[in-house]
């Protein structure tokens, strides 16, 4: 799947309707861990990213495991074409 048909943790999270106060109470990672992986989800532990995933019910295709900046390059340069 290429980068622009991707999404950052923060779209997902945002798609989904939830405040990441929320979110961070129902899985148990602490809000400073979410923010940090919304901006480079490559930070995240693997077992708490899926768990993550999980939570949201996405797959791991649907999300970029890196940094939030590029998928939103990625999403401007298609959008341009």
């Amino acid at each position: 799947m290429s980068l622009a048909n991707q999404l950052t943790l923060k779209q997902v999270r945002e798609n989904c309707k939830k405040s990441i106060e929320q979110v961070s109470d129902e899985t148990g990672i602490s809000v400073s861990k979410l923010k940090r992986w919304e901006k480079d989800a490559s930070k995240a532990e693997t077992y708490e990213f899926f768990c993550l995933l999980q939570y949201y019910k996405i797959s791991f295709n649907h999300v970029h495991a890196g940094k939030a900046e590029d998928v939103y390059k990625a999403h401007r340069e298609a959008v341009s074409v």
